[in-house]
């Protein structure tokens, strides 16, 4: 599989989590305020209002993922919306002093995504030589 084909993949896999958590928050958002992102008081219109621009970025990315290089823009803009919402994942964290699994739920796994898009960004700006060259070994 070559490197341009796994940032496809990568960005397509981002894309999905992205639109699926806007999703949810749209369609259920008590649901997503219960079991996932539970930061008080709940508040319908804001979780609906999270949904609709978390949406798009993942409508963005899926976009992106037919061809990461000539996308690299809507890539970045993802990495600079999940930057800002790790800031403020941190900041409530150390406000709330979260403990390790309220962190699991929340800036952990944002950290992460973050990283993600970051190494997607990076990948679709190499050079398409460099690229081509990057292959992964076949499963044996």
């Amino acid at each position: 599989m070559t490197t341009q084909r796994m940032l496809q993949i990568l960005v397509a896999m981002l894309g999905v989590v992205n639109a699926a958590t806007g999703l949810a928050l749209l369609f259920a958002p008590q649901w997503f305020f219960e079991n996932i992102g539970s930061y008080p008081p709940f508040n319908r219109h804001y979780e609906g209002d999270l949904g609709a621009f978390v949406t798009a970025i993942g409508i963005g990315l899926l976009w992106a993922a037919r061809n990461p290089r000539h996308y690299r823009a809507l890539i970045g803009i993802a990495l600079i919306s999940n930057a800002l919402h790790l800031v403020n994942h941190i900041y409530d964290d150390v406000i709330l002093a979260a403990s390790l699994p309220q962190m699991m739920q929340g800036a952990i796994p944002v950290g992460f995504q973050m990283v993600l898009l970051g190494l997607a960004l990076y990948l679709a700006s190499l050079p398409t030589s460099q690229t081509n060259e990057i292959r992964t070994s076949p499963a044996i």
